[in-house]
This record gives structure tokens, C-alpha cells and sequence, in this order.
């Protein structure tokens, strides 16, 4: 019995013995961590982030091995007044997950970093036995992508280099990505072309949901610069016309930048210009120049190609021009008819006015008249046609004078009359000479045959006539009878003295003068 009690004590010595001991290593693991604890710890680094990314922090976690982890549990530290110490927040917001287990993984994952996650994080976890937190918290560090060229607005021709990298290591060899709407930029380096222009995006290679973008803006010396008309079409005298002056340029053109031209000299500043009621001298050839201050190839004037107005209008101005306005009968007349008109005109039409009527006299542009009469006298017009319309010249004056002048008409009578009587008295005379001779026959034929013969033979009788007449004074005579005298001068070789005719001879080279009534 005794030794049985002894037996039963030394086993609930033993037992109370081991109890205690297993206490006090236990209250000694909790209070003299390390080796002897089983390695309470928490190991976590920090890092940085690109805001907008999505970041894990790599956490491992420990304790002793006969401990169960019942909860797991994530904070950020704000620093306290103080300045010493922080004060603990949880992480409610969605963005935050906790993507460990319960084991050793304590992994947080933070999702499109924002700049206010930026700070430092602490992990704890509770066993069945204990709790643990981290001793040193990691720091979340959030950075900027960075993107950017030289300069944003570059002229047409200038170089352009694209530089992107991370804010949080600068020096990484992460691959960079440009991306032009959408399409992938192959060439960081390039010479601007005004088709450069546009968004250009900058991201990490594995993080191309976070993406920074640039804008590139280049400028170049205006291009297809056009001038335009309305209507487009020829355009008639008194309708509206507007010129419109347009380009491709960046920075734009501006109102003052267009200038208008006609034939080489300046019309006007701006993009429009108006003519209200165009007339034929607005004709021409129009240009407009651009300028927007770039210059390209050694100038900044850039002019559209020339563009003709044509102004269309009916015969204008239209006169008449003859050599002479007074002309003599029986001459010929050639009239012409000039006009200006926009088409050239396809008609002229004549026309004479007399003192009662007007008669169309011709067509063409040129009325001739040949041998005109005094009836072609009078105002004449000259009536010109295009398509547009028809005009009137004013009237010119023709006058045709007669061949003789009206004062030597009744002398020209007076001495066609004289000549006409000279002549009829000369036939009368040369009538009763002929029958005063055959008279005078019949006295004489009863001489001889030889006196006659003789007389015919050896005579030779020259005589000159004077003829005249003068009124008479004989009773005897009536008066239609006229009266005519003459004066015969004779020379005979020998006188001859059976003659009638009481004659008288000359000594030398003797002259019979006889008076014959």
C-alpha cells in the first residue's frame, strides 16, 4: 500500500512537472523570439507603382508551427501628429484585395493605383494563441508615367524624337510602346510631316493599360491654295459675283492672311470678296495669295493658280464711221458699223430715216452704196446683236450734193440753146448759098461756050466768105424771112470783060470784090 502511494505520487509529480515546463517554454517562445519562438515575422518589401497600374505587394509571413493563423489583415499607417508614431487605417475600399492565404502568403493586391495610396503598409495576423505584426512596414511609392517630346508644336521639316518612361525606375530596361491612334509607332525619331500631327500614346510593355499620352502639333506654310467663283460660269453684266479664297494650312489662315488680286494688282484682304453688280472692266484674270507666317522653301506667300472672269454683256458703244458725211452724186458710200460687245456680236442691221419713215437699208457690218442718188440722203443707224441683247448707234447724217451746182445750171442752157441756133442757121445758109449758085448758073448759061470755057480755063478764083446777119430793114421782106450777107474777095488771072459784074483791077495781083445780096 505504501509503496503503491509512492508510486501514484511520483506520477502526479511527474505530470505537473511536465504541465509546468510546458508552460513556462510557451510564455518563454512569446517572449523570446527568434530561434526559440519558432521565427515570428513578417517579410515584405517596398515598391512603386505607375498610378493607374495594378501593384501586388510580395508578403511571407511566419510563426511557430503549433499555431493556427485564425485571421489575416491588412492596413495603411497615417503618421500622427506626433511625428512618432501611426496610426492605423483598414482597407475597405474595393480597389484593395487581399490575394494570400493562412499559411505564409500574405500577397496584397492594390488595384489602378492612385496617387493617395502612396504610404506605408502593415500586415497582421492572429493565431489561436497570439497576434503578430509587421515590424517593418513596406512603403508604396506611386510615380507617373513619363512622356513627352521636345516641344508640342514643331514645324513642318523639324526633327521630333518620342521619350516615354516609368517615374518609378527611370533606368529600366522595360520596353516601351508608341501607339498612334491605335497603330503602333515604329520610329521614335522622325522628320515632322504635316501628316504627323495627331495624339500620340506612351505605354510599358506588360502594362499597356496604363498609358500616357502627348499631343504633336505640326505646323506647315499653307498648301492647295484655291481660289473659287460663284456661279463658276461666265456671268452676264449686273449680276453678283464672290470670290472665295481657301488653303491647307496649320496654324489656319486667317482673314487677314488672304489677299485678292486682278490681273497683278491688289483687290482686297480677306477669304471673300463680293461685286454686287459686275461690269465688263471687273473681267480679268483673279488670284488669291495665303499666308500663315510658316514658311516653306525659302517663302511664306503661297498663291492659287489664276482663275478668268469673263463678264458677258450686249453690244456696247457702237458708232458709225464713213470717209466723207457729204458726198457728191454718183459716188460710192461705204459705211461702218463698230461695237464692243462680249460675245462678239452675230448681226447688225441698217437702217435709213427719212422725213416720213425708216427703212431697213442693209445688214452686215459694213453698208456699202454704190452711185448714190440724191434719195439716198438722210440719218442712217446701225443696229448690233449678240446673245445677250441688242443696242442702237446713234444716227449719222448722209447728204449727197448733185453733180452741177444749181447756179451754172441756166448758163449751161442758155448756151446749149446758142449752139443749137448757130447751128441750124449755119445749115439755112449754107442752104441758100448752094441755091444762089445753082441761080446763077441759069443767068450765065447763055454765053458762049467759049468765054466759059476760057473763063474755066484760064481763071483761077479764090475768095474768102465772112457770113454774119443783121436785121433787116427792107419792107420788101417780111419778117420771118431772115437776111444774110457776105463778102467774097476774088482774084482772077484775067479780067474778064464779057462780065456783068462791074469789077475792078489792081494793078498788081488784082481783087475782085463783090457785094452778093
Amino acid at each position: 500500500m505504501r509503496f503503491k502511494l509512492k508510486k501514484y505520487d511520483l506520477t502526479m509529480f511527474l505530470t505537473q512537472r511536465i504541465f509546468f515546463m510546458k508552460h513556462l517554454f510557451s510564455i518563454a517562445l512569446i517572449f523570446i523570439p527568434g530561434v526559440w519562438s519558432g521565427n515570428w515575422r513578417v517579410t515584405v518589401q517596398s515598391q512603386c507603382a505607375l498610378r493607374g497600374s495594378t501593384v501586388v505587394l510580395q508578403c511571407y509571413y511566419d510563426y511557430p508551427f503549433w499555431h493556427t493563423v485564425k485571421h489575416v489583415k491588412w492596413f495603411k499607417g497615417r503618421l500622427q501628429d506626433t511625428g512618432s508614431s501611426y496610426a492605423l487605417e483598414s482597407l475597405t475600399v474595393s480597389r484593395f484585395e487581399y490575394v494570400g492565404d493562412k499559411d505564409h502568403n500574405c500577397n496584397l493586391k492594390i488595384k489602378n493605383v492612385q496617387s493617395i495610396d502612396e504610404g506605408l503598409y502593415f500586415f497582421m495576423f492572429e493565431t489561436s494563441r497570439d497576434r503578430w505584426r509587421s515590424r517593418n512596414p513596406p512603403y508604396l511609392s506611386v510615380q507617373d508615367l513619363i512622356a513627352f517630346v521636345r516641344s508640342t508644336v514643331v514645324a513642318e521639316g523639324e526633327v521630333v524624337t518620342l521619350t516615354c518612361h516609368s517615374g518609378c525606375n527611370p533606368n529600366s530596361n522595360i520596353q516601351v510602346v508608341w501607339y498612334k491612334e491605335r497603330q503602333e509607332v515604329t520610329q521614335t525619331r522622325f522628320t515632322a510631316r504635316r501628316e504627323n500631327t495627331g495624339t500620340y500614346t506612351c505605354a510599358l510593355r506588360g502594362q499597356e493599360h496604363v498609358r500616357l499620352s502627348v499631343s504633336l502639333i505640326v505646323q506647315y506654310a499653307p498648301k492647295n491654295v484655291k481660289l473659287s467663283i460663284s456661279p463658276p460660269t461666265d456671268i452676264i453684266q449686273g449680276r453678283t459675283v464672290t470670290f472665295t479664297c481657301s488653303s491647307e494650312a496649320n496654324p489656319i489662315v486667317t482673314s487677314s492672311g488672304y489677299s485678292l488680286y486682278k490681273d497683278g494688282h491688289f483687290i482686297s484682304f480677306g477669304p471673300s470678296h463680293r461685286i454686287s453688280e459686275v461690269q465688263p472692266s471687273d473681267s480679268g484674270q483673279y488670284y488669291c495669295q495665303a499666308w500663315n507666317n510658316i514658311s516653306r522653301t525659302g517663302s511664306n506667300l503661297f498663291q492659287s493658280f489664276k482663275t478668268i472672269l469673263n463678264v458677258l454683256y450686249p453690244p456696247i458703244n457702237i458708232s458709225i464711221s464713213v470717209e466723207l458725211t457729204e458726198v457728191t452724186e454718183g459716188s460710192d458710200v461705204n459705211l461702218t458699223c463698230d461695237s464692243m460687245a462680249n460675245p462678239p456680236p452675230f448681226g447688225f442691221m441698217w437702217y435709213r430715216t427719212s422725213s416720213s419713215s425708216v427703212v431697213q437699208v442693209g445688214s452686215g457690218p459694213v453698208l456699202s452704196l454704190s452711185s448714190v442718188e440724191a434719195s439716198s440722203s438722210g440719218l442712217y443707224m446701225c443696229q448690233a446683236l449678240n446673245r445677250i441683247g441688242e443696242s442702237n448707234s446713234t444716227q449719222l447724217r448722209l447728204s449727197v450734193k448733185s453733180k452741177y451746182p444749181a447756179t451754172s445750171f441756166p448758163i449751161l442752157v442758155g448756151t446749149g440753146v446758142s449752139l443749137l441756133i448757130a447751128f441750124v442757121l449755119a445749115l439755112l445758109l449754107y442752104w441758100k448759098i448752094k441755091k444762089r449758085n445753082q441761080d446763077k448758073s441759069q443767068e450765065t448759061a447763055g454765053l458762049s461756050e467759049r468765054e466759059i470755057s476760057s473763063s474755066a480755063v484760064e481763071d483761077h478764083i479764090y475768095a474768102n466768105a465772112l457770113m454774119f446777119q443783121t436785121p433787116s430793114s427792107n419792107a420788101n421782106y417780111s419778117s420771118s424771112e431772115e437776111v444774110f450777107y457776105t463778102t467774097l474777095s476774088i482774084k482772077p488771072k484775067k479780067p474778064n470783060r464779057g462780065s456783068s459784074i462791074k469789077t475792078t483791077t489792081p494793078e498788081n495781083d488784082s481783087v475782085i470784090y463783090a457785094a452778093v445780096n
